[in-house]
């Protein structure tokens, strides 16, 4: 039970995405100013006036919008990708491609689907969560 936890579902058609935007993902530019001036906090007086920083601390959304400009431009703690099965056909398809451009620490990946002793699509779910190590078969 986490009663403080923001959560933002980023879904619907692109009126309501637009809303989730303007009001619900984002603190404004004058946000950031008012808590430079306010807080004792030397990490947030050090913010430049430009920076952006989210009001959410889960944002919850599906493959579909995992390619949006918003979603893209978060430096995110970590990544939980729901049925991450579907990313076993690996890199050159649409999807693995853009959840791999997420930038994110950590990177979860849920899934009820076994392998079916197949090395190249065990291979690709590792690929998939740390690239470097798993480099190549």
């Amino acid at each position: 039970w986490v009663p403080g936890l923001n959560v933002v579902i980023y879904h619907g058609n692109k009126e309501a995405r637009e809303i989730i935007k303007k009001h619900e993902l984002f603190l404004s530019k004058a946000d950031v100013e008012d808590m430079r001036a306010e807080s004792a906090a030397a990490w947030v007086r050090r913010l430049p006036a430009s920076h952006v920083l989210p009001k959410f601390h889960v944002l919850i959304t599906t493959y579909e919008y995992a390619d949006d400009p918003v979603v893209q431009s978060v430096q995110w703690d970590a990544l939980v990708v729901d049925e991450g099965h579907s990313l076993k056909a690996g890199p050159g398809t649409k999807r693995f491609d853009t959840i791999k451009k997420l930038r994110s620490k950590h990177h979860v990946l849920l899934t009820g689907t076994p392998l079916q002793n197949n090395l190249r699509e065990l291979f690709n779910l590792l690929h998939h969560l740390d690239s470097k190590k798993f480099d190549s078969l």
